[in-house]
């Protein structure tokens, strides 16, 4: 029998379903192997790091908890860790690779990403928690969605060895992982993951020196499709690992900047990219090369470097050898902004898109005799940043860890105006975040965060 429903339910109905639709849409529901772990290092100084790729295209909404916590043969997590949870702010295609870092326990945590065969992509934004402390005596990231209580695990690393000869309550195997055992270490194989599919044991069974502090996937080729990529990178044979003092420079940089998914780089080819203060406007400016099959630039301004917003989208210019592009964006100050970030963002004609490093640009606040302009983070290499003075004099130029320590300490004259400032001793810097503090001769000092790649 046709049942009669009220009026009003039926007119409402319709939009009721469509609501439930886009909510369930903003989430890409993830399953085991849909992501894979390509990095681990334990032993990275002041910053612990690890990276992973998606094997699954994903939406803005999408959540990931990453934890340290082991899981025990009782079905629940152990306690008293670290657990980071993800909510991605924009849509990534299969074969993106992130890398996440940060201080043990601390809530400063970096996530980056790299595109299309390795091509930095820029931060991300939307990780949050304490970033993992990963024990240089063993241990583990587990990937879930869902609540703690009731996970659906996706992906897991493993860099425990137990043996029962060595004192140990029992043998580490592949199959279960550390099993029945419950010390802090410990992490039984969490249901729904298989070690060598959908998850990764580093270590040999019985032989508890087999045990590594760090470990990166050993990329040798373009992985076509996400089976390709889960047999590969879950094979501990295509993994090069390192058992190193505590201190010790690790001998890997993450991530791993694999061809996965089969995702080659789009051509275009960024030459420099530069934005310049005048008045209340920002200059900004850019070369490139090698504009294939090229489509256009978006340029993208944020006012804390971390949200970004599509200011102009600009059509790529036909020229044999290199073009240039300027655009002013004016009045960007005008609101009294202290510091404005920039990036560009080049799409190919078919969707394929990267990000440029961002570019900072500071005003001189009211009652001070420098501003920070042209700030480029994160940093590979050689800090590079302008100073604009009103006046002539000797800078102090300091770089310090998390922990307040000085790393590096160095003056550097600067003139009435702009004056560019290099810095090729960061070079020497291992991954992690670190402040950059200038001080004037009139004690004036300024800080702004770096992340050393």
């Amino acid at each position: 029998m046709k049942k009669n429903y009220p009026l009003s339910l039926r007119i409402f109905m319709p939009l009721l379903l469509v609501l439930l639709f886009q909510k369930t849409e903003a989430q890409t529901n993830l399953f085991a192997g849909d992501i894979a772990f390509t990095g681990y290092l334990s032993t990275a100084n002041t910053t612990d790091d690890f990276s992973f790729v998606i094997l699954k295209p994903i939406t803005a909404g999408t959540t990931i908890n990453f934890t340290d916590n082991g899981w025990l043969s009782t079905n629940i997590f152990r306690t008293g860790e670290q657990t980071i949870t993800w909510v991605a702010s924009n849509a990534y295609p299969a074969g993106t690779e992130f890398k996440i870092a940060g201080v043990p326990g601390g809530t400063v945590i970096t996530m980056t990403t790299a595109y299309f065969g390795g091509i930095f992509g820029g931060t991300v934004s939307g990780a949050t928690g304490n970033m993992l402390s990963l024990n240089v005596n063993g241990d583990q990231i587990l990937a879930y969605q869902g609540s703690a209580a009731s996970p659906t695990f996706i992906g897991g690393i493993h860099m425990n060895v137990l043996v029962i000869a060595n004192g140990d309550p029992v043998t580490t195997t592949a199959a279960a992982w550390d099993g029945t055992a419950n010390t802090t270490n410990a992490s039984a194989l969490p249901p729904g993951l298989t070690t060598g599919s959908t998850a990764l044991w580093i270590g040999t069974e019985g032989l508890f020196t087999s045990e590594r502090n760090n470990a990166l996937f050993n990329c040798t080729g373009p992985l076509a499709n996400a089976t390709q990529c889960m047999a590969s990178i879950n094979n501990q044979a295509n993994w090069n690992g390192e058992f190193v003092v505590t201190g010790t420079v690790p001998a890997y940089t993450l991530p791993a900047g694999c061809n996965f998914m089969n995702t080659n780089p789009i051509p275009v080819k960024l030459i420099s990219f530069n934005a310049l203060k005048s008045n209340n406007d920002v200059l900004l400016n850019w070369k490139a090369e090698n504009e294939i099959n090229f489509s256009h630039y978006e340029l993208e301004r944020s006012y804390n470097g971390t949200d970004f917003s599509k200011i102009v989208s600009l059509p790529v210019a036909i020229a044999p050898v290199g073009n240039n592009y300027t655009f002013n964006d004016a009045n960007a100050f005008a609101n009294n902004t202290e510091i404005l970030y920039y990036r560009l963002k080049p799409v190919d004609k078919d969707g394929k898109f990267n990000y440029s490093p961002v570019v900072s640009v500071r005003t001189i606040k009211k009652g001070s005799q420098f501003g920070i302009d042209h700030f480029i983070n994160p940093v590979s290499t050689n800090l590079q940043f302008n100073i604009n003075s009103l006046k002539a004099q000797l800078l102090q130029i300091r770089i310090l860890g998390m922990d307040g320590k000085l790393m590096l300490s160095k003056n550097s004259p600067v003139t009435v105006g702009i004056s560019k400032i290099q810095i090729p001793e960061t070079a020497s810097l291992l991954p992690g975040i670190y402040l950059l503090e200038v001080i004037a001769d009139n004690g004036q000092r300024e800080k702004m965060k770096i992340i050393k790649q």
